[in-house]
């Protein structure tokens, strides 16, 4: 029997073998993340622009802010790509949030001198929370990429 003719036209995957294949529009969440994702690298660019002149001088990572420009670009890189259904895209998102992590872990700890205190671990948190957050909502729409 040919797979077109078991497919269900109300159901929008199709099973070959071990991987589905989705053969629909992508869902409005999946954009909705990509164009979430484009936004915020775009206001971590800016605000790290801002940053780097504002505090040039007194407290230099170039480093940091290049961690930083490294992943955002490679944020957006990605979210193109998953739009566009690739695998390899949820891959390069989820490596440059391996480097904002690093980054953003690197800098608070250079800044404050390693003294830890309750509000400084409340902010790197939320540093690391949204883009953590992020690749859980990516993971569960990768049956959409091929």
């Amino acid at each position: 029997m040919d797979e077109l003719d078991e497919f269900d036209a109300l159901d929008d995957v199709l099973d070959e073998g071990s991987k589905s294949v989705y053969r629909g529009k992508i869902p409005a969440s999946l954009t909705a993340l990509c164009i979430l994702t484009f936004v915020g690298s775009v206001f971590i660019l800016i605000k790290d622009a801002f940053t780097y002149q504002y505090m040039e001088g007194d407290a230099d990572f170039p480093l940091v802010y290049l961690g930083d420009v490294l992943s955002c670009l490679g944020t957006i890189t990605g979210g193109i790509l998953m739009l566009n259904k690739k695998l390899f895209g949820f891959y390069i998102y989820l490596f440059s949030n391996i480097i904002y992590f690093a980054s953003t872990l690197w800098y608070w700890l250079e800044i404050i001198g390693l003294q830890l205190n309750e509000s400084t671990v409340l902010l790197i948190f939320i540093y690391v929370a949204a883009p953590a957050g992020f690749i859980i909502m990516y993971s569960s729409h990768k049956k959409y990429f091929h």
